[in-house]
């Protein structure tokens, strides 16, 4: 009997919820998702798990488009967030922003349209200059420029709506972990999908209890003001106090090589990096998901589990297209031991955790991420709880191909800092 296997348990009802899929259909959370993102009723179902309420300070170190937070915010918690892509930092505090509906309709009409194309195409980044047609960039940076001359809240809410179009405007298309250019593309025109994505967004105003004014965009259940944080930087490196959260929610980066710097270059160089040189210092400083990403981090007293460390003996035996993955899964769970070490710091006695992660393989070896990290969150001082398996996947179609189809589970990871 393998070591977790009393702690493991199913609740398949909860496989779409850990996917965004419910988010496309919420007013606000829709705004803007991120791929592998889990969704709104899955944090309101860990809060009352976690019996967390009015006062309390739930924290998300890996917080991408807002999710924990505005799901916080209505159940009346504290949220915290904190990530490392400047891109998720501004969608989770946009979407915290208390809007008007009437002001930001009539700062529209002053934005849109707008006949003035003043930008010189080659003078833009050389990557943006690949990704869209010469007139279309144009037209996007001259509304980049008027969206930014706008002050706060109207400024974050155009922005966040000229973010979310921009990859159904450009010659790309998202491919896995990829961003593939499209021979002979035809991408759509900037009055096809500006003015719905900014209508459906001013619908989801509208619909709001109190009219998009008041508590927290009316989200809020009206049990007690605060103000959600969202702050950047390194879930390893935690600028936080000890003790000072009550629960944790969160989805790291998945072992599973995708690399978030390029599946939204496009969207972090128009609006965040300067260049190609800062996107690849960023992405090199990313959690070690990725065969690009290199230690950055200074991690101690990390010891990798026996399991692992046989698991590693295996794939290094392997014919890999990349031998690079083994530095990668390596890299992976000790920079998630840095993790689990800072979360075991911040939260408070009693406080429980709950990590959403995918197993993986590689070379036709099966990591079981969700019982690594279960191992690995007790050396940092957790007490393991449970896994609760979501949903079931089958490897990746390059795996399947050579190795057949074996079972891949999603599951989330509970600990509790009991001392």
């Amino acid at each position: 009997m393998a070591r977790w296997d009393s702690l493991i348990s199913e609740r398949l009802d909860l496989a779409r919820l850990v996917t965004p899929a419910q988010n496309r259909k919420v007013p606000v959370y829709r705004w803007y998702n991120l791929n592998h993102s889990f969704s709104r009723d899955l944090v309101l179902s860990l809060l009352n798990d976690f019996s967390l309420g009015k006062g309390d300070v739930v924290f998300d170190p890996f917080c991408g488009a807002g999710t924990t937070l505005l799901a916080a915010e209505e159940a009346g918690v504290n949220g915290l967030g904190l990530d490392m892509m400047p891109l998720s930092v501004f969608i989770s505090r946009g979407k915290m922003l208390e809007f008007s509906p009437e002001k930001a309709e009539t700062d529209y009409g002053h934005i849109y349209p707008s006949r003035q194309y003043e930008f010189d195409f080659e003078s833009a980044e050389p990557y943006l200059q690949k990704c869209f047609p010469p007139e279309q960039l144009t037209r996007l940076l001259w509304l980049r420029y008027s969206i930014s001359q706008m002050p706060d809240p109207e400024r974050s809410f155009f922005a966040i709506a000229l973010l979310n179009i921009l990859k159904p405007l450009s010659l790309t298309k998202n491919d896995g972990a990829f961003i593939r250019f499209i021979k002979d593309a035809e991408p759509k025109k900037l009055e096809e999908v500006f003015p719905r994505q900014v209508k459906m967004m001013m619908d989801d105003l509208n619909r709001l209890p109190g009219n998009g004014k008041g508590n927290g965009n009316g989200r809020g259940n009206g049990s007690g003001k605060y103000a959600p944080q969202v702050l950047r930087g390194d879930a390893r490196v935690l600028p936080l106090k000890d003790k000072s959260v009550d629960g944790v929610i969160t989805s790291p980066p998945y072992l599973n090589r995708h690399d978030y710097t390029r599946i939204y270059a496009i969207e972090l160089l128009f609006s965040f990096l300067q260049d190609n040189e800062a996107l690849k210092h960023l992405r090199y400083r990313m959690l070690r998901s990725n065969v690009e990403a290199r230690r950055s981090v200074d991690i101690t007293g990390y010891c990798p589990p026996p399991r692992l460390t046989k698991l590693l003996s295996e794939l290094k035996e392997k014919d890999l297209p990349n031998r690079k993955v083994i530095d990668m899964v390596e890299g992976y769970f000790e920079d998630m031991f840095g993790v689990l070490q800072e979360i075991y710091r911040v939260i408070r006695i009693g406080g429980k955790s709950a990590f959403v992660v995918g197993n993986c393989k590689y070379g036709g070896v099966m990591f079981p991420v969700d019982e690594l990290l279960m191992e690995i969150g007790e050396q940092a001082g957790l007490k393991p709880e449970k896994i609760v398996v979501t949903r079931y996947r089958g490897n990746a179609p390059q795996q399947m191909r050579e190795f057949g189809k074996e079972i891949s589970r999603e599951s989330i990871v509970i600990w509790e800092r009991d001392k």
